[in-house]
C-alpha cells in the first residue's frame, strides 16, 4: 500500500510538472487552431467551422486535469482573380491543472493567407498569424507546505512563511504557422504543416519583477504535421496522420489514423449530406494507446477518444489517461466571388 501510494504522489507531481506546459489534444485535428495557424480556413466542403472540444486526463488517480476549447474560422476568396484567398479564425480555450487550480485561459485571433501555387488550384501554400491575449491564475489557499505540520499534525492556520507572488496575470501571445496541401483528385489528397507558438517566450511568473528578478519564459512550442485523404473506392477512407511536438525539454510523437466506412452518400446532395462511420486511432510514443470513433453526419461530425496510458506511469493511473470529445460544425454559407470560388478543394482532417 505504502508502494502504491508513493507512485500515485510521484505520479501527481509529473502531472504537476506536465501542467506547466502547453494544454494538448489527442484529436489534435479536430483542434486545427491550437496545431497550427496556418490551418485557418482550410475547411473541406465548406467555407465556415466551428469546433468544440472538451478533455478530461487523470481523473482516475488525481484531480482532473480539464481542457475546453471553442474555436470558429472561415474562408473568404471572393476577391481573388488568382485563386487564393484569406482564412480568418477565432480560439477561446480554458486549461485547468492540479489540485491548486492552475488555470490558464486565452483568447486568440488568427488570420492566413492561401497562395495558389497552379492554375488548376489543386496546390496551395498558407502562412499564417495568431494573437492573443491570455489569462493565468491560481489558488494559493488550496496549497500546503511542510512547515504548516506541527509534529502531530496538519494544521492549516500555521503561517506557511512562503513567498507567495499574485494569484493572476495577463500576457499578450504570438503565434505563426506554414503548411501546403495539394488535392490531387477526389481519390487523394496530403499535406504538411508546421507551427510554433509563443514566439515572444512571455513571463508566465508569479512572482512580479518588483518582488523577485526572476522570471519564468514559456517556452516556444513547435509542431510538425501531416496526413492524407485515400479514397480507393468511394466507400472506404483511409485518413494516416503524425503530429510532433517540442516544447523545452519535452518531445511528443503520435502516428496512426482513421478508416472511414461511407453510410450514406447523400443522394443528389452528394459530400454536403454524407454519412461516415470512422474508426481508428492514435499511438504516442511511450505514453499511450488512443482508440478513435468519428461519426460524420452531414455537416456535423461528433468524434470520441481515450488514452489508454501505456508508460510508467500506467501502475497509478491502471491503464485509465483521458477521455476527449469534440464536435465539429461546417457548412457552406458564401456564395462564390467574382474571381474565386468559395469551395476551394481542401483537405480533411
Amino acid at each position: 500500500m505504502k508502494f502504491y501510494s508513493l507512485l500515485i504522489v510521484i505520479a501527481t507531481l509529473c502531472a504537476s510538472a506536465l501542467g506547466a506546459q502547453d494544454a494538448h489534444f489527442s484529436q489534435f485535428f479536430s483542434a486545427p487552431l491550437s496545431l497550427s495557424p496556418a490551418m485557418t480556413g482550410v475547411i473541406a466542403d465548406g467555407d465556415l467551422r466551428a469546433i468544440a472540444n472538451y478533455r478530461n486526463q487523470w481523473g482516475s488517480f488525481a484531480a482532473p486535469f480539464e481542457t475546453y476549447s471553442v474555436s470558429y474560422d472561415m474562408k473568404y476568396d471572393g476577391i481573388s482573380r488568382t485563386g487564393d484567398f484569406w482564412g480568418f479564425g477565432f480560439q477561446l480555450l480554458n486549461d485547468r491543472t492540479g489540485e491548486a487550480s492552475l488555470r490558464t485561459t486565452s483568447v486568440a485571433l488568427s488570420a492566413t493567407y492561401h497562395l495558389a501555387l497552379n492554375r488548376e488550384l489543386s496546390q496551395y501554400l498558407s502562412a499564417g498569424f495568431q494573437y492573443g491575449l491570455a489569462q493565468q491564475s491560481i489558488d494559493f489557499t488550496a496549497l500546503t507546505f511542510d512547515n504548516q505540520f506541527n509534529g502531530l499534525e496538519f494544521n492549516p492556520d500555521i503561517n506557511s512563511n512562503e513567498l507567495i507572488g499574485r494569484d493572476q496575470f495577463f500576457y499578450g501571445d504570438l503565434n505563426a504557422g506554414l503548411m501546403y496541401y495539394h488535392t490531387v483528385s477526389r481519390e487523394l489528397s496530403y499535406y504538411a504543416g508546421a507551427g510554433v507558438y509563443h514566439l515572444g517566450q512571455p513571463n508566465v511568473s508569479f512572482y512580479e519583477e518588483a518582488v523577485s528578478p526572476e522570471t519564468a519564459q514559456l517556452d516556444r512550442r513547435y509542431s510538425v504535421y501531416g496526413g492524407a485523404n485515400i479514397s480507393p473506392n468511394g466507400l472506404l477512407t483511409f485518413m494516416p496522420r503524425f503530429v510532433y511536438f517540442e516544447q523545452g525539454e519535452y518531445t511528443q510523437t503520435s502516428v496512426g489514423g482513421l478508416v472511414g466506412y461511407l453510410v450514406d452518400d447523400g443522394g443528389y446532395y452528394n459530400d454536403i449530406s454524407e454519412t461516415i462511420l470512422f474508426v481508428g486511432g492514435m499511438y504516442r510514443f511511450g505514453d499511450a494507446v488512443i482508440p478513435m470513433v468519428r461519426l460524420q453526419l452531414s455537416s456535423v461530425t461528433f468524434s470520441a477518444s481515450y488514452d489508454v496510458n501505456t508508460s510508467a506511469l500506467n501502475t497509478a493511473s491502471a491503464g485509465r489517461g483521458g477521455l476527449e470529445l469534440a464536435v465539429t460544425y461546417q457548412t457552406r454559407v458564401f456564395t462564390a466571388g467574382p474571381y474565386g470560388n468559395q469551395l476551394t478543394p481542401c483537405p480533411r482532417f
